[in-house]
């Protein structure tokens, strides 16, 4: 007879990572079940939700709310027995554009010039300053 010939280390080390990685697959496994479990109920949820949502828009907007009467019904046919007109400018109707001409417009961009308030250009400002600490009396 034949004995074993035992492992070698190389061969413990792959022992013992694909234990490891099956650990981790059917770990990774039992999360895929219970995220598409969560998924599902997610979906159900929706369309019921969805369905709540047609019901009440149909309650708000539906088919009785758009029920005509006998007067808007026979207003609307009496369009059809007069032939269409075709629409014409009203003379009284101010015209949209102005028919002047614009003024010629400015080459080149526009640029703001900004000047820059420190230390330094503060004490050469002009006028009074916007906000004084001086108390006034009020007479």
């Amino acid at each position: 007879m034949r004995a074993i010939p035992q492992a070698t280390p190389r061969e413990k080390k792959l022992s013992e990572d694909l234990a490891l990685a099956t650990a981790e697959n059917a770990r990774i496994s039992d999360e895929h079940a219970r995220v598409a479990a969560q998924l599902g109920d997610g979906r159900t949820e929706f369309k019921l939700l969805r369905e709540k949502m047609d019901a009440l828009l149909q309650r708000i907007f539906g088919a009785e709310s758009e029920k005509l009467d006998a007067a808007q019904l026979l207003l609307m046919l009496q369009g059809f027995d007069t032939p269409g007109k075709s629409p014409e400018p009203v003379a009284a109707e101010a015209p949209r554009r102005s028919t002047a001409a614009s003024p010629p417009r400015e080459c080149g961009p526009r640029l703001i010039k900004h000047r820059h308030c420190d230390a330094r250009t503060a004490s050469r400002r002009r006028g009074p300053a916007p906000f004084s600490r001086k108390r006034r009396s009020i007479s």
